[in-house]
């Protein structure tokens, strides 16, 4: 009898499916399955990343406008207060609680994240919780101190107890905390409004060697991350933790603040033909306060080049920068050109402004050398090689 083709077909067809569901089989099983508390770790670890970088943004792009400027409540570099409110209520997701948005206090600067004052979608942690976010004095929206590289501050400390590794540095201390609660332990009440505010329902504290941790009291920290069991291996801390260093925060606003500064020196030597002198009609040193710019170059300078100059006095931000300038762009007192050395690099100039004083300078002969491991950020007034232009202000390094 001859065989039937379409019947042939449909066997050999069949049988191949059976060999790629057995061979799809065997791989599913052979490959290894995430667990849940790795799921849920993966999560909860890519909502501190998500929060910390949208907290470090948020920070350093503010404005630096603040009423009249008398005010330094909008400083660029303050973080937003926590959200004190409670979750699920109409306020909740903004900074502060139903009675005050500030944060002056120690319990005020351990709340949640304020994701509806950010503008931002709120993520969650593996065990579907709102972040927690702690800040340091001053480093908050409700202190008035200045915020520059230089500013003293009562800083946090933190530490992976589990990995043993510390998250903060004296060096490069830490301005604020995230932390992922994590699951309810025993005795962690998350019901009601009033345990949902508490945060010692979601947070820990333990002994640890013999070394109190604590992520519920500002005045007790360490903070502590990882999980610490006790000896039944029972669960006394499951909570993580993400910090922000004062350097996520100070190099963004350096390069501000000298990017602002050359906008002032531009509009001045546009103003009056030549750039100011140092501080005090000085050739080098610090250059004046933007306050003392900005009141000499009113009606002389549109009034877009001078916005935003608020936040450079009202934060000090002259007293953390080198300038200096040369007889050839307006101060006949001073040295007739400047030269500036970083490393085994020479540049010519008639004016610098940088992030760091020189290590070693002659004023009389006009010449500065910058230390190359401090990696400062250097601008000359001068013009460009190879061009026979008007000067302008070049990155030196």
């Amino acid at each position: 009898m001859t065989p039937k083709p379409l019947l042939q077909r449909g066997a050999v067809a069949l049988a191949v499916l059976l060999l790629l569901s057995l061979v799809a089989a065997w791989r599913l099983a052979t490959v290894p399955q995430q667990s849940p508390a790795t799921a849920r770790d993966a999560t909860t670890q890519l909502a501190l990343s998500h929060a910390r970088q949208v907290l470090i943004d948020w920070a350093v792009q503010r404005r630096g406008v603040s009423g009249n400027g008398v005010s330094n409540l909008a400083r660029p570099g303050a973080l937003p207060c926590p959200d004190l409110h409670v979750p699920g209520s109409a306020n909740a997701g903004y900074v502060g609680n139903d009675k005050a948005a500030t944060c002056n206090t120690a319990t005020g600067r351990l709340g949640r994240v304020p994701w509806r004052s950010l503008q931002q979608q709120e993520r969650r942690d593996g065990a579907g919780e709102t972040l927690w976010l702690a800040l340091a004095e001053p480093f908050h929206d409700s202190s008035n101190v200045p915020l520059n590289p230089a500013t003293p501050g009562v800083w946090l400390t933190a530490v992976d107890v589990a990995a043993g590794v510390a998250l903060s540095d004296a060096s490069d201390p830490v301005v604020a905390v995230l932390l992922a609660p994590g699951p309810a332990l025993a005795l962690q009440n998350r019901y009601g409004a009033t345990a949902q505010i508490k945060p010692a329902n979601y947070l820990e504290q333990v002994t640890q060697g013999g070394r109190k941790y604590s992520n519920v009291d500002l005045a007790q920290t360490p903070f502590a991350g990882g999980d610490v069991l006790d000896g039944r291996g029972r669960v006394l801390l499951n909570d993580r933790l993400a910090v922000i260093r004062r350097s996520d925060l100070m190099p963004a606003l350096q390069a501000r603040a000298v990017r602002h500064y050359l906008q002032l020196l531009g509009a001045w030597q546009r103003a009056y033909g030549q750039l100011p002198s140092a501080s005090e009609g000085g050739c080098a040193g610090q250059p004046d306060s933007a306050r003392v710019l900005v009141e000499q170059l009113s009606g002389r300078a549109p009034a877009w080049q001078l916005e935003d100059a608020a936040w450079l006095y009202r934060n000090l931000w002259h007293e953390q920068l080198f300038y200096a300038v040369a007889a050839g762009a307006g101060a006949a007192h001073c040295a007739a050109a400047l030269t500036l050395t970083v490393g085994a690099q020479q540049w010519p100039a008639q004016a610098v402004l940088s992030t760091q004083k020189p290590a070693a300078s002659a004023v009389a002969a006009g010449r500065y050398r910058f230390d190359t491991q401090r990696n400062p950020l250097l601008y000359r007034w001068a013009t460009q090689e190879g061009s026979d232009g008007a000067p302008q202000w070049l990155l030196a390094r």
